[in-house]
């Protein structure tokens, strides 16, 4: 699965409808109401929600016109008239980014890396180990022995002994 992508989300948008016809290929439709739905970013609705020609899209919105990817989240894209219920929702493809996420994690100290396009788990580190930046790692970073170190004498101690005795 591809990494996850951050989506809008809002839990005040309100149930509306569309206030034009739409296609099976159309990609926008004018809401007749945007009270509480994301402004900005990407997010889901569904298009006659319970239904069974119900269509699932990725929208984005500018005013109340919304801009769609049809046919998401396993659905297909079907006509739809004027005057059909729209709602912000939240999707299988949701919950299997957030579950992608959750099962990475399996063992206390785990870190999320990711290579740019994977989201991959780096183990925890052997103790007294830290992360270190290493270009060559698929993640970018790895795990590595501290270096030794060496006290470096600035004259504070000499200082400090002429001052307090």
């Amino acid at each position: 699965m591809p990494l996850p992508v951050a989506l809008s989300y809002s839990g005040t948008a309100v149930s509306t409808t569309t206030s034009s016809t739409l296609s099976s290929i159309d990609t926008s439709v004018t809401l007749t109401a945007v009270t509480g739905w994301p402004s900005s970013g990407t997010f889901f609705v569904a298009i006659d929600p319970g239904l069974s020609s119900e269509e699932k899209c990725l929208a984005t919105r500018a005013g109340s016109t919304l801009t769609l990817t049809r046919a998401q989240d396993g659905t297909t894209g079907v006509a739809h008239v004027s005057g059909s219920v729209i709602v912000h929702v939240f999707t299988a493809v949701d919950a299997a980014a957030a579950n992608l996420v959750a099962s990475k994690l399996t063992t206390k100290g785990d870190v999320l890396a990711t290579d740019g396009s994977t989201l991959n788990r780096l183990g925890i580190g052997t103790d007294a180990y830290v992360l270190t930046a290493d270009a060559a790692s698929t993640n970018g970073f790895k795990w590595a022995a501290t270096l030794a170190e060496t006290p470096v004498d600035d004259g504070s101690a000499i200082l400090a002994s002429q001052v307090f005795g």
